[in-house]
């Protein structure tokens, strides 16, 4: 496969296939250039059989431990350019990068790290060194193992549980636990959890295992994890929130101005046009109502908490 194939893709192309394509162009470009990349989530969960098949509208892969920036660059070489976005505060640190391309119908989402994993290198070293091999295109991906691929799942099913669907998939992944892993999946499941500093996260799945439990991550980090599973779908406004801590009165104006209000050049788009004011408006009166109501159930699950707490006592 010729590196050119990121910008040779023709436009009538299928999601579903371009999607595939992306993985194999990822792998090509990575191994091309000496590094390592794992295709993770779509395909390998579809490999071996832990969900039923559909189309994804991006292409997950996960780059070795320093070389994100590298790896961004080639993909821009090839006529990859990250969508235009602006940065704001998370509960969790930023992951990944999204790039797009004119001619292709799906993204690359480039991960640097992976959430629920506190110590993501030993992670990805875990992974790559227990890897598959699946073939799209003539082309080699590497992904990871079915033991591995049930442990990027619960920790993408865990990040939100606020998510029916990820409630749908953490039940899954515990039912592939009880019945469908053998002895040896079990003991590398465990193995790569505790290389990527996952077991507290993933502490209901290691019960189900027989696992004894330990708490690999610090206070701050547990605190982080439980406040982005409670509030993932708001995470942007809890992110705002959390940005408040401990700053003076005049950078808590300047941080509540900026998350109020998003100048055009900074609306996310896929296209490199700036945004007509009629656009701006519209997304601007969207993100206000949208974040209202991410505040209103903040503010009563926050009194709700209070109130248990006072009823402890």
């Amino acid at each position: 496969m010729s590196a050119d194939v990121g910008t040779d893709v023709a436009v009538q192309l299928a999601r579903s296939e371009a999607t595939r394509l992306a993985h194999a162009f990822c792998a090509h470009l990575g191994r091309s250039h000496g590094m390592r990349v794992l295709s993770i989530k779509g395909p390998a969960a579809e490999h071996h059989r832990l969900r039923a098949p559909r189309v994804a509208a991006d292409a997950d892969v996960w780059v070795e431990p320093g070389g994100f920036d590298r790896f961004c660059a080639l993909l821009g070489d090839a006529g990859w350019r990250e969508r235009v976005a602006r940065s704001t505060p998370w509960i969790l640190d930023i992951h990944s990068a999204t790039y797009i391309h004119e001619s292709w119908p799906c993204d690359i989402d480039v991960h640097r790290a992976f959430p629920g994993m506190f110590e993501s290198a030993g992670g990805f070293d875990a992974l790559w060194a227990a890897r598959d091999t699946l073939r799209i295109a003539g082309v080699d991906v590497c992904i990871p193992s079915r033991a591995g691929s049930v442990l990027i799942a619960g920790l993408h099913a865990q990040r939100n549980m606020t998510v029916a669907r990820h409630v749908r998939e953490w039940d899954e992944v515990l039912a592939v636990l009880e019945r469908g892993m053998a002895p040896r999946e079990r003991e590398e499941f465990v193995k790569t959890a505790t290389r990527g500093r996952a077991l507290w996260v993933m502490r209901d799945a290691m019960r189900r295992v027989g696992q004894d439990l330990f708490v690999d991550v610090t206070p701050d980090e547990q605190e982080v994890w439980l406040a982005n599973s409670r509030y993932g779908a708001d995470g942007g406004t809890v992110g705002w929130l959390r940005s408040l801590r401990g700053q003076t009165f005049s950078a808590r104006v300047r941080i509540i101005a900026r998350a109020v209000w998003v100048r055009r050049d900074d609306i996310p788009r896929s296209s490199l046009s700036r945004p007509t004011r009629r656009e701006a408006w519209r997304y601007q009166r969207d993100r206000w109502w949208r974040g209202a109501k991410a505040l209103r159930r903040v503010v009563v699950d926050r009194v709700r908490g209070a109130e248990r707490a006072s009823h402890d006592d």
